[in-house]
């Protein structure tokens, strides 16, 4: 069946259907399997399969549409000569399938064949129940097809283990590894790197593959000028395959424009413009955001907590931050360098204001101030000492499949993009773009100091592609003045106890 995309959906199910029933004899199945060996186009068109919980039903037929087709051919393209390839992708263009259908093909059909899957987390290679993980995708594919195209003898309980696919009849295998163990796992035909752009350490991934195989794919949305670009540039033209979210017949200017009100402008930017400079040093918050909250009419409600940025030297201020819910009260300021002091005041404040909680920064002079609070025997309220040096939490982004560990390179970054994120949808909801719910929010003050400062800091990337907040030194180096005004709002973000032990 040759796929017609501008046809109604509902016609090309009847005519795979139809192709379905009349595969009765023996006969007729023996030369659809011929057909489907040398053609993995027709057999993806006629028998493959894809897994999407956003519609109904959930389970679809693979039909390609002609650009995907184009990327199976420059695979084969690519194995045929022993040359490499890089992918580079917009979200959603199916890459992920279409490399599971692609080696399972071989997998199927080519006595001998060995394959491998590679990617920065093992979860994302395999994890048993998680469509997202490619070796759930091969088994979603393999469990859908008709039982006469299975391999001889195959049995999932004996031949689909943890990331290892094996075809009894051909002695092909099809095996996954993950982090610094990609391309330890012996030789194969093709290894596919995916995400490869998110790998923490790619330089031991590319000595290990530069042993394991003729031709390595790497795939992956953009992220910043790494590894992954590197290898994009450096690779000849015909090397490099984009598959483009405009290549997808599925995607408009609407849907586009829908993107744009879902996500923030670097997420728009890298992994569906595929810009890898999206994330290259720029203003983290942009200034028109925080204004759109300034003096916000939303409910106070949620928890009482405050956010505490000490002084460091006798040049800088300490500011609480007292919040109610997502409302931002008025910031209480003052010079004191003894940390004592400064702990008495702030408790305080933190009784006048009859609020529960308080996230300080638990780096340098803040740590003082934890160690007078751990000395009191009735604290009336809890609080928690933030490492913005330490590591990210295990907090869930919504629509990108990664975690803040995947995302940024320590805590203040992660804070200060939790920030914004608040920011982005109250400037959305405000002008009117998007509608969200109210608790997702901010409101803060009309204070010229607090809103300057919020959009002062610029947002860098590391080398392994992970977001990065201007450092103060960094600022004071350009004779951009400390922001601890918006560094005290920062801390009041994280919820309490959220990764970290509090007292």
């Amino acid at each position: 069946m040759q796929v017609d995309y501008s046809s109604p959906i509902e016609e090309r199910y009847k005519k795979r259907i139809n192709l379905l029933k009349n595969l009765k004899t023996t006969r007729a199945r023996a030369i659809a399997l011929e057909l489907s060996k040398k053609d993995p186009i027709w057999w993806i068109n006629n028998f493959a399969v894809t897994y999407d919980p956003r519609v109904k039903p959930s389970l679809l037929p693979f039909f390609l549409y002609p650009r995907q087709a184009e990327y199976l051919l420059w695979r084969r393209e690519r194995r045929k000569y022993k040359h490499n390839g890089v992918t580079e992708k917009s979200r959603d263009t199916g890459v992920s399938y279409l490399n599971c259908a692609s080696q399972l093909h071989y997998w199927l059909f080519e006595d001998g064949y060995k394959g491998a899957f590679g990617s920065n987390k093992e979860i994302k290679v395999d994890r048993i129940g998680d469509p997202d993980s490619l070796f759930e995708k091969l088994r979603i594919i393999l469990q859908n097809l008709p039982n006469w195209m299975l391999p001889t003898g195959f049995d999932f309980d004996k031949h689909d283990n943890f990331c290892k696919l094996i075809n009894p009849a051909n002695g092909s295998t099809i095996t996954g590894e993950a982090g610094d163990n990609i391309g330890r796992g012996g030789r194969s035909a093709i290894y596919d790197v995916d995400e490869a752009a998110f790998l923490e350490h790619p330089e031991k991934a590319e000595r290990a593959l530069s042993n394991n195989s003729d031709c390595i794919f790497y795939t992956s949305s953009a992220n910043g000028t790494n590894f992954f670009y590197q290898k994009r540039m450096q690779y000849p033209p015909e090397w490099v395959f984009t598959l483009f979210w405009r290549d997808d017949p599925r995607k408009d200017d609407d849907w586009y424009q829908q993107m744009c009100v879902k996500y923030d402008e670097i997420t728009v930017a890298s992994e569906i413009d595929i810009n890898y400079f999206a994330s290259v040093e720029g203003i983290f918050i942009p200034a028109h955001w925080v204004r759109s909250a300034v003096k916000l009419q939303i409910p106070a409600r949620g928890i009482r907590k405050a956010g505490l940025d000490v002084a460091y030297t006798g040049k800088n201020f300490n500011v609480f931050t007292p919040r109610i819910g997502n409302v931002i009260r008025p910031q209480t300021v003052w010079k004191e360098s003894n940390t004592t002091v400064t702990a008495y005041k702030a408790r305080d404040l933190m009784i006048e204001y009859e609020l529960e909680h308080m996230n300080l920064d638990g780096d340098g002079a803040g740590a003082g101030v934890a160690s007078t609070y751990a000395l009191i025997k009735k604290l009336p309220f809890s609080y928690t000492a933030i490492r913005s040096g330490g590591s990210p939490s295990d907090r869930e982004w919504e629509g990108e499949n990664r975690t803040s560990k995947d995302k940024f390179a320590n805590k203040r970054a992660e804070l200060w993009g939790m920030v914004r994120e608040r920011f982005r949808k109250t400037f959305n909801h405000v002008q009117g773009i998007a509608k969200y719910k109210l608790d997702e929010l901010i409101s803060i003050p009309d204070d010229a100091t607090l809103i300057t400062q919020l959009s002062s800091p610029l947002a860098k990337m590391t080398s392994t592609g992970k977001i990065l907040v201007e450092s103060k030194e960094e600022m004071a180096k350009r004779g951009v003045p400390s922001p601890d005004r918006a560094d005290s709002l920062i801390y009041s973000e994280e919820y309490p106890g959220y990764g970290y032990k509090w007292y």
